[in-house]
Parts: C-alpha cells; structure tokens; sequence
C-alpha cells in the first residue's frame, strides 16, 4: 500500500508541475507505472557490482569480470565458457519481483559455433533455475519457446523481455544495430513462487574459446495504484462563505530552486557503434543522457526522472527512477533507455529532477523530448 501511494503522488506531483505552467505537455495521470528496479551499466566499476553473483557447477571458479565493452564505450560483463561448469553471473534481487516485469540487456556473442548462451530465472522457492526464456544457439539462432532468428557473432543485440510471472506468458524483442527487431511470444511455466528472484545468464562452450558480453542491464515492474478499502467515505464539506479579497503579498522567492542544472540532455537511438544522436524522437531504442550539474557548496541527493509518455494516454509507457549523490561542482551523467514503437510523433520523454522520490521536491524545470 506505501509503494502503491508512492506511485500515486509522483503522478499527483507531475500534474501539479503542469498545472503550475513548468510545461505545456497534456497532463497525465496514471493507475500503472513501470518502475525501474536496478539498472547496471558497469561503467563506474572494475569488478562486479552489488546485486550480481557467479555460479558454477561443482563450486569451480567462473570466469566473469567487467572489461571494456567490445565497439562501443564503457564496461561490460565478460562471461567465459568452461566446459565442464556451465558458469553463470546473475542478478539477484534483495526482494523478488513479480507481476509484469520487464528485463532488458545488451548482449554480444563471440564465437557462434562453441557458443550456448542461456538466460533463465529462479522462483524464490526453485534450488535451481527453470527454463530458459531465451537462448543464442551454437547454430547462429535465437531460441524464444519455439520460434527462431538467425543472429551474427561479434554484433550487439538489445533484448528485452516483458513476463507476466501470474500468467507465464512472455514476449521478448530482439533488436540488432541497426534498430531493426523483431518479437516473439511464448510462455513459461511458474510452480515455485510465481515470482523472480533472480535471473541468469549462462553460458555453455568450449573453454577459452568460447565468450560473451553483457551490458545495461535494467529491470523494470509495473506497480499498481491500490485503493485501500478500509479508507471511510469523506463526508461532503459545507460550502464556504466566500472570502473578501485579499490584498496582493510581495513575490517570495521560488524556495524550490536548489544549484541543481540538467544540462547537455542528449538523447540517441541504437546501441553499440551504430548507436547515433537524434534531434527528435524516433521508433526504436532510444536512450537518455543527462549530465546533473551541481553549482552548490554542498552535496545534494538527487532522483532523475526520465517517463515516456503518449499524446492522448492517461499512463505512461515507462519510468525510470535513478537516485545519485553529487558533489559541489561535481558533474554525473545518468542514463535510461526506452523502447519507443512506431508512430513515434505521439510520444514525449519526460526529464526532470526531484530531490527523492519520496519527497518529490523539484530542483529542476520539466524537459521535454518529442
């Protein structure tokens, strides 16, 4: 019920932000939202980040490291085969996930014909993971249930998969580097839990030669807005007496003003080196960049909020939650990605920062992306 009131005053907030003249976009307000979870780009560290295990058969070592990423910046996942292991790395989530959960990663494969590349989940209640959703075969496919898609080594892939854990039911999105995809439609079997606890990618091949990479990992649920059932009518106030006019008060200074600046808000399409900026928005993925600037004498806590929204659409499409610290005269770049379908004139990306999510105080204006 916290987390359901939560999402409802972000949406309150937004409405209230464009009420207040901040910008022109329509108003919306939402009983869903896709929130983001964790997101792990690799690009601040040298070894795994928290959140991430390895896992091998027989307790041998697994060959898993960040290094950077093969044509394109930043850091990666280098995931090596060992014959006899199976090794994995995976995500490991403190609390599971479940309802409508969307995973999204980047992943490169090296060699097609050593390679077995499998991406599974774990109920809370399963010792071992279940079947895969996906997988990149030693024959040059993609495997989603029983459709395939021929793929080629040492070119990137962008895969999100959107599970339904009440249901089974699931779609992934393949979509190479020239922004091209495609989806299939399949269906999982949940009998421990019906719910993600963690999920892993695991490769089988030929020791040495066998290699994968793995990067921008986001997990995303939709949270519902819940009524709570408990809460009593409220009786209907009597009306006021109206009130005389009050003589206008001097202008107070704008007291949610903080040294925070979005600057050089860039947003591009693909990934890898076909990954290109664009002036506007387009179909395709689409990921946002913002450098957070501090002007400040004083570390700040701050909450960037990217949301894609639709013209016409009470809900958004997406939002992505990214909280940072930043130090006086300090400068963070914070990324989020969206996969923006076709007739991409009706939608918008939101871009604004809040101190926290819980408060909600803005510290900057609203942007607005189209």
């Amino acid at each position: 019920m916290k987390q359901s009131m939560k999402v409802f005053l972000v949406f309150m907030m937004i409405l209230s932000l464009s009420i207040a003249g901040v910008y022109t976009a329509p108003v919306y307000g939402a009983e869903v939202s896709k929130v983001q979870v964790s997101q792990d780009n690799f690009d601040e560290q040298d070894t795994l980040p928290a959140g991430w295990g390895k896992f091998a058969k027989g307790g041998m070592d697994v060959s898993a490291q960040v290094v950077p990423s093969p044509d394109k910046e930043g850091n990666c996942i280098q995931l090596r085969a060992n014959a006899a292991s199976d090794p994995s790395v995976m995500r490991i989530f403190e609390t599971a996930v479940q309802g409508m959960v969307t995973i999204e990663q980047d992943i490169r494969v090296e060699d097609t014909l050593a390679t077995r590349f499998f991406i599974e989940i774990k109920e809370s209640n399963d010792t071992k993971p279940g079947n895969s959703l996906y997988n990149f075969g030693n024959d040059g496919k993609i495997r989603v249930g029983s459709n395939t898609m021929e793929y080629e080594v040492q070119k990137w892939y962008h895969v999100t998969t959107v599970i339904n854990t009440n249901t089974g039911e699931y779609t992934v999105i393949v979509q190479d580097e020239s922004g091209k995809s495609q989806e299939f439609k399949a269906q999982y079997s949940f009998d421990n839990g019906n719910d993600i606890k963690e999920f892993r990618n695991r490769i089988k091949g030929v020791e040495g030669n066998t290699i994968c990479y793995i990067d921008n990992v986001n997990v995303y649920v939709n949270k519902e807005v819940e009524e709570d059932p408990n809460t009593p009518e409220q009786p209907e106030q009597p009306e006021q007496p109206e009130q005389p006019e009050q003589p206008e008060q001097p202008e107070q200074p704008d007291e949610t003003v903080a040294p925070i600046q979005i600057k050089n808000l860039l947003f591009k399409k693909g990934i890898g080196i076909e990954q290109k900026n664009i002036e506007a928005l387009e179909a395709g993925l689409i990921t946002g960049e913002a450098a957070i600037v501090n002007d400040g004498k004083q570390l700040e806590e701050v909450t960037l909020v990217m949301a894609l929204c639709k013209e016409g659409v009470a809900e958004p499409l997406g939002i992505a939650f990214i909280k940072e610290s930043i130090q006086p005269n300090e400068v963070k770049t914070l990324h989020a990605g969206f996969f923006v379908p076709v007739n991409e004139g009706n939608y918008m990306i939101k871009v604004f920062v809040w101190d926290d999510i819980h408060t909600m105080k803005p510290l900057t204006e609203m942007k607005i992306f189209k």
